[in-house]
């Protein structure tokens, strides 16, 4: 029995090697599946983070072109609405026509009005120029008589004094 309980120990022990082999084993590669489980999900995690901004992006490309094809279409339709209509409002363009040669008219009327009052003008002082001239040739007359007068009573003077210079 001795033997036989021998070799049930060194059964016991070899199995108990075993036993720590798997363990190691099982610890080796789980641990080692546990960091590729870990690295998997964490690549799965970031490409569902992709796929989700890739599917947004894609949402908000599509409503953008959407919504700008809607505008392209309003705003066309406006534009032709503009183009087939007139731009200016018919009867303000035919006053403004009106107000161009209401002035033109009243130019010309203050030109003929202006010319007649200088021809008035010009007449006027033509006749006051005229008197005037009168007036400066009978000035003209006096002083000329005045300053005969005087040079003759100089002449006078010089004569007498001269003829008592004589005696």
């Amino acid at each position: 029995m001795n033997v036989q309980g021998y070799l049930a120990l060194d059964t016991i022990r070899r199995n108990n090697l075993e036993l720590i082999k798997g363990v190691d084993r099982a610890t080796t590669t789980t641990v080692s599946a546990l960091r590729t489980a870990v690295v998997v999900a964490q690549a799965m995690t970031n490409q569902k983070l992709v796929l989700d901004q890739i599917t947004a992006l894609n949402k908000t490309t599509s409503s953008l072109i959407e919504s700008t094809s809607a505008m392209l279409k309003r705003q066309s339709g406006e534009i032709h609405e503009h183009a087939t209509s007139s731009s200016i409002e018919l009867d303000k363009l035919q006053n403004a026509f009106n107000n161009v040669y209401d002035t033109m008219d009243m130019i010309s009327n203050y030109k003929i009005e202006a010319l007649e009052n200088m021809k008035q003008t010009v007449n006027t002082l033509t006749t006051e120029v005229d008197k005037a001239q009168k007036y400066l040739d009978k000035s003209n007359q006096t002083t000329v008589l005045e300053v005969s007068k005087e040079i003759d009573s100089k002449k006078i003077t010089n004569r007498s004094s001269t003829v008592d210079i004589d005696i």
